[in-house]
Order: C-alpha cells, then sequence, then structure tokens
C-alpha cells in the first residue's frame, strides 16, 4: 500500500476477509468478517507499506480461496485507531531465546522476483508477476524458550539498543517455546533485511 496523498496518516490497517480452510494469526483484532492487521506506524507521503499476513492452515489442506483485501488510512483526529503504547517493564528473569535468518519456501511454483533495486527508507520496490510479494520468504525468527503456556508476552525491538518499541499485537505462548517472526509491516515498520533498514534488537517481556 503507497501513500500517494500530501498527508501523514498515523496508521494503516489492513483487512483481511473471506478466510476459509485457516486463520490469520498475525491480526491485531477480529472484524465481523474477517481480521484486521493494524500497521502501529506513520505513513509519511509516498511510503509503501508491504504487509505480510501470517495464516494457520491444518496440515496437508489450504485456504479455500484468496481472501479479499481492503486498506485503511488512519489520520489524526479522525479516525485514528493506532495504539500509543509504551514499552512494557515486565519480569526482570533471563529468558532463553535466539534469533535466526531464515528463508522460507512459498506454496506457489510461480516465478516470482525480488526488485533488486537500491531500497529507500520510504518503502521497498517490488516486481510481482501477479501483484503477489516475493520478499516474505525471508525474515527474522525469534526463538524463546521455557516460556509460560497461557502467559502473554510482549515484544519489543530497538535500532540502538537504548531506546525501545512495543510490537503490535502481544503473544499468549500456546506451548514452551515461542516462536514470532519479523518480516516487516504490520509488526515492525520496514522488513528487517531489506537494504537501508536500520539494525534491529530484540528483547522479549513477560507480561504481570
Amino acid at each position: 500500500m503507497k501513500n500517494d496523498s500530501t498527508n501523514t496518516w498515523v496508521g494503516l490497517e489492513l483487512n483481511v476477509a473471506e478466510v476459509s480452510g485457516g486463520t490469520v494469526v498475525n491480526a491485531s483484532s477480529g472484524t465481523r468478517d474477517g481480521y484486521c492487521l493494524l500497521h502501529n506506524y506513520p505513513v509519511v507521503p509516498g511510503e509503501v507499506v508491504a504487509f505480510v499476513v501470517e495464516y494457520q492452515i491444518p496440515a496437508g489442506n489450504s485456504l479455500w480461496y484468496y481472501p479479499e483485501y481492503s486498506f485503511t488510512p488512519l489520520f489524526a483526529g479522525i479516525n485514528d485507531r493506532s495504539e500509543v503504547r509504551i514499552a512494557a517493564s515486565g519480569s526482570t528473569t533471563p529468558i532463553s531465546s535466539k534469533i535466526t535468518v531464515v528463508d522460507v519456501p512459498t506454496y506457489s511454483s510461480e516465478d516470482w522476483t525480488f526488485d533488486t533495486a537500491p531500497a529507500t527508507p520510504t518503502g521497498l520496490r517490488y516486481l510481482e508477476k501477479y501483484g503477489w510479494a516475493a520478499w516474505v520468504n525471508v525474515g527474522i525468527l525469534l526463538t524463546v524458550d521455557d516460556v509460560t503456556v497461557g502467559k502473554t508476552y510482549e515484544v519489543q525491538f530497538s535500532s540502538d539498543n537504548v531506546t525501545w518499541t512495543p510490537v503490535v499485537p502481544r503473544v499468549k505462548a500456546t506451548s514452551k517455546t515461542l516462536l514470532w517472526t519479523d518480516k516487516g509491516a504490520p509488526k515492525t515498520p520496514v522488513h528487517p533485511l531489506v537494504g537501508g533498514a536500520p539494525a534491529r534488537f530484540y528483547r522479549v517481556v513477560e507480561m504481570p
């Protein structure tokens, strides 16, 4: 989604409807007919936001058909549903974790092409065969061990290891190992591995 206006959006929502055969696991909320993913960061004029939608699909199955997508720009004082959140300071107990660069193959055999032209801080450029992004194959996998099942955890990121930004939404542990993937929007402002992206540090806070 590109901001072709002259105004800065305070955030951006992606609404995903008609999801059959699976669920969206990185949605910030549910809607009457699907899911809402909140990009909780300002979008300046000319900036491109490339959303990654994460689906959970039973083994051996697939989505029955392509979901329907719609975008809603958020404007200050009009429809501002962005979340002002201060980085939480929960448990000080060290949590065992590791970070891995992952290259996950897609289910599609189509000939996707990523445009490797110089990236700018305001967005990515894609060459897509049918309008589907290819760069979502690659990301940062954060693996957190020995978490407490049922507890909620807040993933935070930083470019300087000093000032921390919380990710929306928080994650509830469903097993002793928490897996969280960073592939850019809507979780973080830009893809962590694209040229020009700032350094990125991570930490995980257990909520009370």
